[in-house]
């Protein structure tokens, strides 16, 4: 297998194709629902707690639905795909998209390195997570990236406090690293709304949003649509819902051969 360096020009675009292929489940539908104040009198901090509880407990799982991507650098308006993930818990993420029944696409996350197999142009793009986090700005690894596909409650840093006192949805604040945090909660369903994060000294800013919540088993509640909206330092917007999930089915799909005469793209 050939090793080459992707050129400084086209490491933005590759970046964000490899991430948008990571950052899986998103919708148009960011816009926060307006329910009832159940969080007049609760203590901010049970809030925190409540909306963690609720996050799915999973050995392994299988999504599939479609997705819709905009990303103006790369030259691509609106691009509907189809996709199917399957994941082991805390240890692999493993996704193919498809359109028109081709697979261009093929993308391993694994603990320690992130893998995109390009069969567009016969590649394969090996990265640390070290890159999610350039494009995006948000400290990523395998769970962190788990944690927004299934719209699980898992702040990145453990020094929250409410913007506001009383009101539902409630928005919690933080930082870490030189990034602002932003969460959204609804304390009535203590799930996960939206999380904002932002580095202006890296000029990064990156938005998750959650909508149709719907029941997956187990007494676990997951969104079916997601919006992921990278702003800076390149605009890049996912769209994806979910049509299907399977919380520990009998068996998930994690083949990831790569072919021979592939080229591989260091991401250093």
């Amino acid at each position: 297998m050939k090793i080459r360096s992707i050129p400084t020009a086209f490491r933005s675009s590759l970046s964000a194709l490899g991430l948008l292929c990571l950052l899986l489940v998103v919708s148009g539908c960011s816009t926060l629902r307006n329910t009832a104040d159940t969080g007049r009198n609760k203590n901010w901090q049970a809030i925190l707690d409540e909306s963690s509880a609720e996050n799915v407990d999973f050995g392994t799982i299988n999504i599939s639905g479609k997705a819709r991507i905009q990303a103006p650098s790369m030259g691509i308006n609106s691009l509907q795909v189809s996709y199917k993930i399957a994941m082991s818990d805390d240890s692999l993420v493993h996704i193919r998209l498809t359109k028109f029944g081709i697979e261009p696409f093929r993308v391993l996350a694994l603990p320690d390195s992130l893998f995109v197999l390009n069969r567009q142009d016969n590649s394969l793009m090996a990265c640390d997570y070290g890159l999610a986090q350039s494009v995006t700005g948000i400290e990523a690894d395998i769970q962190t990236i788990q944690s927004i596909l299934l719209g699980d409650f898992t702040p990145l840093t453990s020094e929250l406090k409410p913007t506001k006192r009383r009101g539902n949805p409630r928005t919690f604040h933080g930082s870490t690293a030189g990034a602002s945090l932003d969460y959204v909660l609804d304390t009535g369903t203590s799930k996960l709304l939206q999380f904002i994060t932002s580095n202006t000294a890296l000029n990064q800013a990156a938005t998750v949003s959650y909508a149709d919540f719907k029941d997956v088993g187990n007494g676990k509640v997951m969104p079916m649509i997601v919006k992921v909206n990278v702003s800076a330092p390149d605009e890049l917007s996912i769209e994806f819902q979910h049509k299907k999930v399977q919380i520990d089915p009998s068996s998930i799909y994690t083949k990831f051969n790569v072919p021979s005469g592939f080229s591989r793209m260091s991401c250093q």
